[in-house]
């Protein structure tokens, strides 16, 4: 009976493990840049990028064309016949036909066309490859925000449990003074009173915790029925920006990702211009016809044909068409020019920016933890006044209420230094 009972509380103990999860940063990284959709799209047109890139590359290649056909032939009149003043069968004119063609063309000299189609590809490859790079660091800057977020309202509910205690602490001082007669009963009602505004500050701070909660594991795609525990603290915030501002802009990925679409803009207007050229191949073909009287039967001809040489062929639309193109070509590519030096600018003053505000909440950080210091100084000895009768409840409850805005504040603080360093260390993501 023991055993069975034994056997039933591993059970419980084993299923209640499976749904809880213990998160810390590095598995909420680990996990997004696995599950996460994003990632998952963009490492497949990266593949796909790759392919076309070979796809480029074969057309330098010879190409085999095989082609069989029958069919029914019949000249009305027969001008042949006629000239030759009769004496020729009718069924020269009058015929089946199965024929059999291998061909074989090699471009020899394209003007531009296949040299341009592959620079376009390695460009787009390259594009791919960045933009893969670019979009795990975006996906690991959310799944840290999201954690962090998590960190903070975990952290917000603490401290509203915690001022929620300290009303109950006051009011049980109170209850003291009103014991040794040395106040008023209206001051207990005020008491409770300010217990009861601070219970609405509890429950909104559960839900949003709740809420960061569910925002993590929605990202992270991680099953509705697992309780996610976040385990780390805002207090081990380590410095990861550098100290200085000078980056190389033309390293960063987001930088690179537009030098590489110029670069796909050049490559395409090559091509475009390249359309108002010939073109030159080498063919060769092989095939064999057999002439028939009738269907499948009655064969009077079997003839081999053979041939090869070049082709210079050319297409110019004589509407303009061609020319536009590659005046649109141009356009394009000026447009694309001019995007790279704006995003350049946009990236030096964003991470200008960025420094700024890190290097400030660094500065408040310290203030804000004295204060938070202080304030909790001041709230022991404003209990202590209190119970001796020589301050007023009004005063205690500020005295609380500043502790709790101060921890607040400072866990706020916290956040935000941790939320600007991964916007720098987004903008500032290189190739590996």
């Amino acid at each position: 009976m023991k055993g069975k009972y034994l056997i039933l509380g591993l059970l419980i103990s084993s299923t209640t493990f499976a749904n809880q999860l213990n998160l810390t940063i590095e598995n909420a990284v680990n996990m997004a840049q696995k599950r996460n959709e994003d990632a998952q799209i963009s490492g497949y047109n990266l593949k796909q990028a790759e392919k076309s890139l070979s796809r480029a590359y074969s057309e330098l290649y010879p190409s085999l064309k095989i082609e069989v056909k029958t069919l029914k032939t019949s000249q009305n009149p027969a001008l042949i016949g006629a000239a030759a003043g009769g004496g020729v069968p009718d069924y020269l004119f009058d015929n089946y036909q199965d024929t059999a063609t291998v061909t074989l063309n090699q471009p020899v000299y394209t003007f531009g066309r296949l040299g341009g189609g592959i620079d376009a590809a390695k460009a787009q490859d390259r594009i791919s490859s960045d933009a893969n790079i670019a979009t795990l660091s975006a996906i690991e800057a959310t799944a840290k925000t999201l954690f962090y977020n998590a960190l903070f309202y975990k952290r917000n509910l603490k401290i509203s449990q915690e001022s929620y205690d300290n009303a109950l602490k006051n009011q049980r001082a109170l209850r003291k003074r009103v014991s040794y007669g040395r106040i008023s009963q209206n001051e207990n009602l005020k008491m409770k009173a300010d217990i009861a505004s601070r219970r609405p500050s509890l429950v909104e701070a559960k839900r949003l915790y709740e809420t960061s909660i569910y925002d993590l594991k929605s990202f992270l795609n991680i099953d509705e029925d697992v309780s996610v525990n976040v385990k780390g603290s805002l207090d081990l915030h380590k410095s990861r920006v550098k100290s200085t501002t000078q980056v190389e802009l033309d390293n960063l990925i987001q930088i690179s990702m537009l030098k590489n679409e110029l670069d796909l803009q050049r490559a395409t207007q090559e091509v475009t211009e390249s359309n108002y050229l010939p073109s030159l191949n080498f063919f060769a073909s092989y095939g064999r016809s057999l002439l028939n009287e009738n269907f499948q039967s009655d064969n009077f001809l079997d003839q081999e044909n053979i041939s090869f040489g070049f082709a210079l062929t050319m297409d110019f639309d004589l509407g303009g068409g061609q020319i536009y193109d590659g005046q649109i070509s141009k356009i394009k590519t000026r447009v694309k020019e001019l995007q790279l030096e704006q995003q350049k600018r946009k990236v030096k003053y964003s991470l200008k920016s960025f420094y700024q505000q890190y290097e400030r909440l660094q500065e408040k950080r310290e203030s804000l933890k004295d204060a938070v210091s202080l304030a909790q100084n001041s709230y022991k000895v404003a209990l202590n006044s209190f119970s001796n009768g020589t301050i007023s409840q009004t005063q205690l409850n500020d005295s609380e209420l500043l502790l709790t805005n101060n921890k607040i504040s400072y866990a706020r603080n916290l956040l935000e230094l941790e939320l600007v360093s991964f916007e720098i260390e987004k903008i500032e993501t290189t190739k590996k």
